[in-house]
């Protein structure tokens, strides 16, 4: 991992499966656990609701929501894919021209049936207010990853 000199965002949470499974919850389910109805830059727009989400799962694939008209608004891109150890994704979920922040996403066993997972978020600092948006997304991930450790099996 780089060093980094701006504001980043660390989270992690423990799950009660095999890092294999949690990686296959967190790309394949995303739509099983993000929350969309209050983490989705599309809803509302032209009256629409967004009504799945996506990873695709390769390197270069994209990160998207689906408004229920059929329209996918993208997220970011896949820059990393190693199955049941590494995501990382170049990421900016907004319709507003700004540089992509990096979200990295670890998998690493932790016994039996277990791993910990591990998200780091940085890139802020090109952002029009670097702490603020550190700040938010540390509220939404950290909300965001409880979700995703229900729906992976955490205890």
């Amino acid at each position: 991992m780089s060093a980094t000199t701006g504001p980043v965002v660390l989270q992690g949470i423990d799950v009660q499966c095999s890092a294999a499974h949690a990686f296959e919850v967190f790309t394949a389910r995303v739509a099983d656990w993000w929350p969309l109805a209050t983490h989705s830059f599309g809803a509302g727009m032209d009256d629409r609701e967004a009504v799945a989400c996506a990873i695709e799962p390769h390197v270069g694939g994209r990160v998207y929501e689906v408004l229920d008209d059929g329209r996918e608004l993208e997220w970011g891109r896949v820059v990393e894919w190693r199955p049941g150890e590494l995501l990382a994704l170049d990421w900016n979920p907004s319709l507003t021209a700004r540089p992509y922040t990096r979200v990295e996403v670890r998998f690493a066993a932790a016994g039996a049936d277990a791993c910990r997972v591990e998200l780091t978020h940085r890139g802020f600092e090109a952002w029009a207010d670097p702490a603020e948006a550190r700040e938010s997304y540390d509220a939404g991930w950290a909300g965001s990853l409880r979700r995703f450790a229900a729906a992976a099996g955490a205890a």
